[in-house]
């Protein structure tokens, strides 16, 4: 098979993203779980430490010259040529984006099309539990939303996801694949040095994720700061894009808060400190309002870090039996649930102990493996069509 991917999205800006490490470990996988295979990547190369194996080859997309609206277009006139010209027998595109400045999904295409749609949150949390997005941003993602029902394979990363998908679109549902992300984060924990706060003995929870509303970082502090009230005497770690949206408000809000010389936002962290600051922590915390997989606590799972998660639909087929859940709405539950966990050692092991079994069942390999199997049964679909025809 001679297969294209949209590699756009390990651009500087965006490969170390969750999308963006998607897109990396499928990259990284597929080409040795097929080396019979052909890879064709479209977009920039992310860097000179990305090692292509040999059956991968990378195809720039023409920069056209219509300022922000350039990747836009070069989805929509360049890569199509491309796919011709380069005989594909699919297209995989990995991320489906929200703004304008951001590559859409292709149209016309000479090829069949998989898309992988992580979630639809744009659309089932915001503008009805969370404020709406701009208006641009709703058109632009509805108009890729239409694009992708004409896919002949869509994957998401849950089974959560895969049901708002089929909710939401007008889909088949065998034509919806839930392939979950895997986890490679904590294996090494031996090689890693637990991180400490720079000049403070205290101990600390840890949270992950950004400043974006739904993550609830702002109801998380507000929780912490009960907790320290009653008598918490750890600090609050929140790792973060510094770049992200809404930060101002969080940091405001939080600047006000008693607790505010116990929190701490960090960003910007290399994989080796990344690590070092997830296994030092006493817990993780992660009371997200809505999420497609929920990576974080995953990895904090992985590392062996007891995690309070959301109780939602996803976070239970993620995490299992391996996190304490909590109703993300109340301050009060979340500041209980920081209370109980960091008091009780005996909970805390339990926990620790149960992550990494349970992190153990999400691989990279796998989602590679099922990914494969999507595109095979793309190909080889026209082909058993033609030959039942014939017979």
């Amino acid at each position: 098979m001679r297969i294209g991917f949209d590699a756009t999205v390990l651009a500087p800006a965006s490969r170390y993203t969750g999308t963006g490490q998607y897109a990396e470990k499928l990259i990284g996988l597929l080409p040795v779980l097929a080396p019979e295979d052909e890879f064709i990547l479209y977009g920039t190369s992310p860097g000179s430490d990305f090692e292509l194996p040999t059956n991968v080859t990378w195809r720039s997309i023409a920069d056209l010259p219509f300022g922000r609206l350039s990747a836009l277009m070069g989805h929509l006139i360049a890569l199509p040529r491309l796919a011709r010209e380069d005989d594909l027998d699919l297209l995989h595109v990995p991320t489906v984006h929200t703004r304008a400045s951001l590559p859409p999904v292709p149209r016309r295409l000479p090829c069949p099309l998989v898309v992988t749609l992580h979630d639809l949150i744009p659309t089932t949390y915001y503008g009805r539990s969370g404020e709406p997005l701009p208006w641009r941003m709703r058109m632009y993602y509805r108009w890729n939303l239409n694009a992708v029902q004409k896919a002949q394979r869509v994957i998401t990363v849950s089974e959560s996801s895969r049901m708002d998908i089929l909710k939401e679109l007008r889909v088949s549902a065998d034509l919806v694949v839930a392939i979950h992300n895997g986890v490679d984060f904590g294996y090494s924990n031996n090689a890693v040095t637990p991180w400490k706060l720079a000049g403070e003995e205290g101990p600390y929870i840890l949270f992950g994720g950004s400043f974006e509303p739904r993550k609830n970082l702002t109801r998380l502090i507000e929780a912490f700061d009960s907790a320290v009230k009653a008598g918490l005497e750890h600090h609050l770690v929140m790792i973060v894009d510094s770049a992200s949206g809404h930060a101002e408000k969080v940091r405001a809000n939080a600047d006000r808060l008693s607790c505010a010389g116990r929190l701490h936002f960090l960003s910007g962290l290399d994989e080796l400190t990344l690590r070092a600051v997830y296994r030092g922590a006493s817990l993780f915390v992660f009371p997200t309002l809505a999420e497609g997989f929920g990576l974080p606590p995953l990895q904090a799972l992985a590392c062996g870090v007891p995690v309070i998660a959301s109780d939602l639909g996803v976070t239970r087929e993620v995490l299992g039996d391996a996190a304490y859940y909590v109703d993300p709405y109340s301050v009060t539950d979340i500041a209980e649930s920081l209370i109980a966990l960091c008091s009780d050692a005996s909970l805390r092991e339990e926990l620790a102990a149960a992550g990494p079994q349970r992190a153990a069942g999400f691989t990279w390999e796998e989602t590679a493996r099922r990914t494969r199997d999507v595109y095979r049964s793309v190909v080889e679909a026209p082909r058993a069509t033609a030959l039942a025809t014939r017979s």
